[in-house]
């Protein structure tokens, strides 16, 4: 439908190599916090390992239709210096940085009056210079930003989300044990490699 193929094209997010599992009542949160206006700066929290990314690019894809100019991926992970930063997003967007200005002045410039959702993912190794997030908000009037972070960032202008594992079962009850996140993930990561895998 034209709809979904114009969703398509304005989804600039990395592939999912495995189903998306669980996270049912996070994704309604998120969706809830990313449909409220007043909400342009989003950071899901928690340790490294927790399911941040996942859960930030499964919620992008739920909403990816309330953006004019689409939603964008950053990985930050391999960043080496904060100058890198720039550039990474301006990667991201297809944005070549000219030789006049510097690569941030073109960066703000571009994304001023954009009605675009970035998610800027591993940032907790630029958390000394979260600064440049309330620089983005304040310089545009239509961006909003999700970030994943094992720290929470102390921003006025940040909406904290802490991310906590997945749910566990009640019991061991067989019957009741894939009701829960965590033994359905641990099941579909055995029966990668042992397809006839069960746990009971």
């Amino acid at each position: 439908r034209p709809g979904e193929l114009e969703a398509r094209r304005q989804s600039h997010l990395p592939p999912d190599e495995t189903p998306f599992i669980g996270r049912v009542e996070e994704l309604a949160t998120l969706d809830s916090l990313i449909s409220d206006p007043a909400v342009r700066l989003i950071n899901i929290s928690g340790p490294g390992g927790v399911g941040k990314t996942r859960l930030a690019i499964a919620v992008a894809r739920r909403n990816v239709h309330r953006y004019e100019q689409g939603i964008y991926f950053v990985p930050l992970a391999a960043i080496e210096s904060f100058d890198h930063v720039f550039t990474s997003i301006a990667t991201a967007l297809d944005l070549p940085i000219q030789d006049e200005g510097t690569p941030k002045e073109q960066l703000l410039d571009y994304l001023r009056g954009k009605h675009m959702f970035l998610i800027l993912d591993n940032f907790e190794q630029l958390a000394d210079e979260k600064a440049l997030l309330a620089e983005m908000l304040a310089s545009t009037t239509r961006l909003s930003i999700l970030v994943t972070s094992r720290e929470v960032l102390n921003l006025r202008e940040e909406q904290g989300y802490p991310l906590a594992g997945l749910t566990l079962p009640d019991s061991a009850d067989g019957s009741e044990l894939l009701q829960a996140d965590a033994p359905r993930l641990f099941l579909q990561s055995a029966r990668r490699q042992l397809p006839d895998f069960t746990l009971y």
